[in-house]
């Protein structure tokens, strides 16, 4: 009897630990020992062919002549290094003239391998590549291969640049090396003939990296019901504060169109630890074809789908589009333009960065490394991109890369690849950005065993917090595929980040609004990103990153906007606050606090950060030619004598109208005035209530 694959995991892997992360040696790549429930071959049972698991024996059983099947798993092999893959099969009954064996480096009907047996004692090994067919070897007889029920040992070796083909431990044929279509390795069958595979093992001597020091003691946990049913969860996006999920669902009878093969958007909230019964999204974003959302915007307000929409709510073909929550419920998606877009390959995906100016798209062109690679497109506008570009060789292999998911911290990538040395069919690599470019990355790291199996592993994500991870996949499922949760090591987490939530509000009525919000670093005024609060809530979510001091606001036609401010230049671990974002409407004798509005301390000199500030009142005088204001000066109560309130904050004021008459805006539209410490807003004694004291307004005396 054969090791069963833990056993022999342990026997074939080492560890070196090593400065970042440590380095698994390992030599079993894959196998499959068909053992009941543990069996990676599904059954298939149809009137051509039947695929089943007996008596831990993987039975085939062709029943149309003239015609070949396969059946194969997507397996991580890098055509680089040296592999040995290995089965063991027998004939049970049926024709001389129906052959078995293995397929390999299978791409589709037009490019493949094989090396199949007959009865009659004879091999053949083909290469099908384009739909041209080559036989290096056709129905050649050998004294090695075994007949009439007795067991067959079948090895495909690669060493160095060598090909070898094996029966029986005698080496039938020997060429050099075939590079893969596509890592896609099981069996082949043709006409009337009953075979039994004992096992499939797959060698392949590697060093993997892993991100964390030592071995992770968390395990993953099956969420279970509601989330997972019996039928395929096939991915999910967990928002960045974690209230939100969205799953991915293919051929549920809940779909939109029950009974057709077709993946439909699903929605679940958290409440404590559990998650609700989730809910089909309907129109407009799902319909009769495929549904896909592939990011969350961090407001939670806007999704990013992997697919394109008609105006009369039916699919469009592929591509990407942009749905934006509304106060009666989710638009309409929208097409976006990325400028030379061409997806050649397979697969499709796409995430956005936390600011919405970054979206990492996985495709293939010309330009692919591999398979589909993963590349970095530019926000021009909401609905325009800039020409992908390759993320370079650090990431983008031999083979697919995919499933990208940016972090918070919009440095933090992680991702599924068939290239990267892992566990099996692909696994989730995690890699840092290294500078602006988006185009320079640290090595990528597998995220270990707690993570990856031997199966296909990807759809990952992970909250702002960098606590949890979310992930889809085939082992120790319910059904076909589902959404799992792990708790992250430290050295798997994305860098800290800060979320900044609450609501925009109309200031006279506190109504909630929904608005367009702006952020930006203070002082270069350079925009880092924006959100959209929920029209029916008011509610927002920002994820501030990189260390910065922040100025923020609200937009909507008819309000003035006010301007805030945080200093969050040190960010060393997650964080939630609430800031309600107050909209005050365009009307006659209503104050605005200038917040973002700076001086040298105890003297009326504007510090450059104000600039920013400046000019957005700036450009509401230009916009309103005959709109009036007043400018008022406020200082914090103090000791100091009532004339140097008085001188203070008349100064100030005037400081803001000399900038703004410098700028083109007519003296005779402001006045300014300077009340002293006579108006504070809060009495407190706290650095804070101070802070807020110290200000200047404008209000608005004439339309």
């Amino acid at each position: 009897m054969r090791l069963k694959l833990f056993t022999l995991f342990l026997l074939l892997f080492s560890i070196t630990a090593g400065a970042q992360g440590r380095v698994e040696h390992l030599d079993l790549l894959w196998e499959d020992q068909f053992n009941g429930k543990d069996a990676h071959f599904t059954t298939d049972l149809d009137e051509d062919v039947d695929f089943r698991l007996k008596d831990d024996k993987f039975e085939v059983e062709h029943k149309k002549e003239g015609y070949y099947h396969t059946k194969y798993n997507s397996i991580n092999i890098n055509q680089g290094l040296d592999f040995t893959i290995e089965t063991k099969v027998r004939w049970i009954k049926g024709s001389d003239d129906g052959y078995f064996g293995l397929v390999w480096g299978y791409d589709d009907l037009k490019s493949h391998y094989d090396f199949v047996l007959k009865n009659d004692g004879t091999y053949r090994i083909m290469k099908k590549k384009n739909g041209t067919t080559i036989y290096p070897k056709k129905w050649v007889s050998s004294d090695a291969i075994a007949t009439f029920g007795e067991w067959n040992t079948m090895k495909v070796v690669k060493t160095g640049f060598k090909l070898q083909f094996y029966v029986n431990d005698e080496l039938l044929y020997e060429n050099s090396h075939w590079p893969f279509f596509g890592n896609k390795v099981g069996f082949k069958v043709q006409d009337l003939v009953k075979v039994q595979y004992e096992y499939i093992t797959i060698h392949q001597p590697r060093k993997v990296h892993v991100a964390a020091k030592s071995m992770s003691p968390y395990k993953k946990e099956n969420l279970g019901a509601p989330v997972n049913t019996k039928y395929s969860e096939i991915s999910c996006l967990v928002s960045h504060d974690g209230a939100m999920m969205v799953l991915n669902r293919d051929d549920h009878p809940g779909n939109t169109s029950p009974g057709k093969e077709n993946d439909d958007i699903w929605f679940s909230t958290q409440s404590g630890d559990n998650w609700s019964n989730p809910v089909n999204a309907r129109k407009p974003l799902n319909n009769s074809g495929n549904n896909y959302v592939v990011s969350i915007s961090a407001d939670n307000n806007t999704l990013l789908l992997n697919n394109t929409y008609k105006s009369d709510g039916s699919s469009d073909g592929s591509g990407f589009s942009i749905s934006h929550r509304t106060a009666k419920g989710w638009e309409l998606p929208k097409t976006i333009d990325v400028v030379g877009f061409v997806n050649d390959g397979d697969f499709g995906g796409a995430c956005l960065s936390a600011d919405r100016k970054v979206m990492i798209l996985t495709l293939e062109d010309g330009s692919s490394r591999g398979m589909n690679d993963l590349y970095v497109s530019f926000a021009e506008s909401e609905e325009m991109w800039s020409n992908p570009k390759n993320l370079g060789s650090v990431i983008n292999s031999f083979d697919h890369e995919y499933s990208p998911f940016l972090a918070a911290d919009g440095k933090t990538l992680y991702f599924a690849s068939q290239s990267h040395a892992g566990y099996g069919g692909a696994d989730i690599f995690v890699t840092k950005r290294l500078d602006n470019t988006w185009r320079k990355w640290s090595k990528p790291l597998n995220l270990g065993r707690s993570i990856n199996t031997h199966g296909w592993d990807g759809h990952f994500c992970v909250d702002a917090s960098g606590e949890f991870a979310y992930i889809m996949s085939y082992v120790n499922s319910m059904g076909k595929s589902d959404i799992f949760k792990v708790r992250l090591k430290e050295e798997m987490k994305p860098d800290p980040v800060v979320i900044l939530t609450g609501r925009v509000l109309d200031s006279k009525t506190g109504k909630p609004i929904g608005a367009n919000i702006s952020y930006h670093e203070l002082k270069s005024d350079n925009h880092k990103g924006y959100a959209r609060s929920d029209p029916k809530t008011g509610s927002y979510h920002i994820v501030l990153t990189e260390g910065h001091e922040y100025g923020f606001f609200a937009k909507e036609k008819g309000y003035v906007s006010v301007h805030y401010n945080l200093d969050y230049t040190k960010i060393t671990e997650y964080e939630e606050i609430t800031h309600d974002i107050y909209l005050t409407p365009l009307e006659l004798n209503q104050k605005i606090v200038m917040n973002n509005v700076f001086f040298t301390p105890n003297k009326t000199d504007l510090l450059p950060k104000s600039s920013p500030e400046l000019d957005r009142l700036l450009s509401l005088l230009k916009e309103h030619k005959t709109m009036q204001i007043e400018l008022g000066g406020h200082t914090n109560p103090s000791k100091a004598p009532d004339s140097f309130h008085e001188d203070l904050s008349i100064g100030r004021a005037s400081s803001v109208r000399d900038y703004l008459i410098s700028n083109g805006i007519s003296g005779s539209r402001i006045v300014a005035k300077g009340y002293g410490c006579k108006v504070p807003i809060d009495t407190g004694s706290a650095v804070n209530s101070k802070m807020q004291n110290m200000r200047v307004e404008f209000k608005i005396t004439r339309f």
